[in-house]
């Protein structure tokens, strides 16, 4: 068993979204959420990276 220790519990999403950064967007997939952010499933490498700042 693995122990969790984020914060806040996290809540499966599956929805998909647009980011955009720097002039540029693109379609995303929200993986889950909480209070604290998001993950995001981003298919263009160099948005994830913009993304997670």
């Amino acid at each position: 068993m693995i122990d969790e220790r984020r914060k806040s519990l996290r809540t499966d999403v599956d929805e998909m979204a647009y980011i955009s950064a720097s002039g540029s967007s693109t379609r995303c997939q929200i993986a889950n959420m909480s209070e604290d952010g998001a993950a995001l499933d981003v298919p263009t490498p160099c948005l994830s990276r913009i993304a997670s700042n």
